[in-house]
């Protein structure tokens, strides 16, 4: 299984800076970087009414909302590979911590949000009962994304092997950080001939942080590359082919993951700190 090295070719995470998102919902101020914690994934739905402009309509209502605690949502629809649990949409929640997540589920919905979940419910429904909880490590160099809220997301099940476990997945995070710089660094003017560089590149290793679906716990961690596009994927998978076979090698030692699953992916809600005066 190439768990690194397709991965990385085929969501975020430079994006929880949130120094360069500009929502309409939000204040013209100087953003304050907020790093979330904790995530939650829900399934979701499309309702008999989606469509492009309802889905936009519920998503304003959304950044609308008082939510106390949470820092950023991203949605992410599926468009190659099996998804794990075989939901075709994730809605994506990270959290200043794991308490303010479990504030807010303890407390219930307030009206408000009772009052847009009602009105969205023929839009998109997501499965709040059976979120999916996790702890999660930026271990990656946060590059300049330019200010876009659209990305690639490639997850990727992993499992450990017999001579693997959490510390030894961990020394793999400096190795493989070298790699992408080398490489970044050595590619040519006419390696990505559509832009002339590189485009950014992330990723992040999500742990289970108490007991989701059985689906999901079959694995111990999900490895999560973050890219700019889909062009962007392709191009670095193949330079991954030519150049990353010793250090998938070494992977391959201390996990096995399964075939990736490629998502589009979308920041839909970001908490900008106002900058303290």
């Amino acid at each position: 299984m190439r768990m690194i090295g397709i991965a990385l070719g085929i969501a975020v995470v430079t994006f929880f800076t949130f120094e360069s998102f500009d929502f309409d919902a939000k204040p013209p101020t100087k953003p304050q970087p907020v790093t979330p914690t904790y995530t939650q994934y829900m399934s979701c739905q499309q309702g008999d009414n989606y469509s492009d402009l309802a889905f936009g309509n519920m998503i304003s209502g959304f950044n609308g909302l008082d939510i106390k605690g949470l820092v950023m949502a991203a949605g992410h629809t599926i468009v190659d590979g099996d998804s794990v649990g075989g939901n075709d949409f994730r809605w994506q929640l990270f959290w200043k911590d794991k308490k303010s997540a479990e504030s807010f589920w303890d407390k219930g919905p307030s009206d408000e949000f009772s009052a847009w979940a009602d009105a969205s419910r023929s839009v998109m429904v997501c499965d709040g009962v059976d979120r999916r909880d996790y702890s999660f490590e930026l271990p990656g160099v946060q590059p300049d994304w330019g200010g876009a809220s659209e990305f690639v997301s490639i997850f990727r099940a992993c499992k450990y092997t017999e001579n693997g476990g959490k510390s030894s997945l961990s020394s793999m995070y400096s190795k493989f950080n070298d790699f992408v710089a080398k490489e970044n660094k050595d590619a040519s003017w006419h390696v990505f001939s559509t832009r002339a560089k590189r485009g950014p590149f992330d990723y992040a290793v999500y742990f289970h942080d108490g007991e989701n679906s059985d689906a999901f716990m079959e694995y111990d961690f999900f490895w999560v590359n973050y890219l700019a596009d889909l062009d962007e994927a392709a191009e670095r998978g193949a330079q991954w082919v030519e150049t990353g076979g010793d250090l998938q090698a070494e992977f391959d030692e201390i996990a096995e993951c399964n075939d990736p699953a490629t998502f589009t992916s979308q920041v839909l809600y970001s908490m900008i700190k106002p900058e303290e005066t």
